[in-house]
């Protein structure tokens, strides 16, 4: 969730302070990254269904966190065709982690739960990870002038999401039909 909130938000701020590319070229850029989502979310969604929603998300948490040190790298050439490709590839290795993620939650908790836990869950995951990042980060480029250092605090957020949700329950063989209330 972070890396999303670092993708989307403190783009601009990077793009436009550190790198000097224009808010003109910088809006397209993310707009094409958002519209390459609505085709790569549901591919990510049907491979978690094909290959299992713990498999996917920590592979795509795993590469988005280690594509983050190539995509400060991309970004920081300034070559609007590399910081295209950086947002790209970037966006689909956040969205192997952003299809599945629903179902993952939801196959966490008992249908009597599963409502409230899931919510609860992502909304936490807002406010307490995703809402500060963007935060972190300028902290860290005000701190360090670096983008890798950014890389690294973003490598640090999908340990957790890798160990976090290794530690989950798997859902890929259970019967959900047998589930009570």
């Amino acid at each position: 969730m972070s890396t999303a909130y670092v993708y989307a938000a403190f783009f601009f701020t990077y793009g436009i302070k550190v790198v000097g590319a224009s808010r003109d070229f910088l809006l397209p850029v993310l707009l094409i990254g958002s519209f390459f989502s609505f085709f790569t979310i549901p591919f990510s969604g049907w491979l978690s269904d094909r290959f299992g929603r713990k498999e996917v998300y920590i592979f795509g948490a795993a590469a988005t966190g280690l594509f983050a040190f190539a995509y400060y790298a991309l970004f920081d050439t300034a070559i609007p065709g590399l910081i295209v490709l950086a947002v790209l590839v970037g966006f689909f290795f956040h969205d192997l982690m952003w299809g599945p993620l629903a179902a993952l939650t939801a196959e966490c908790f008992t249908p009597r739960l599963r409502y409230s836990g899931a919510s609860i869950g992502f909304q936490l995951a807002s406010v307490f990870a995703g809402g500060p990042a963007p935060f972190i980060a300028t902290a860290l480029l005000a701190a360090t002038g670096s983008g890798q250092v950014i890389a690294l605090y973003l490598f640090a957020c999908t340990i957790v999401s890798v160990a976090a949700t290794a530690a989950l329950p798997s859902g890929r063989e259970r019967d959900f039909g047998r589930d009570h209330l």
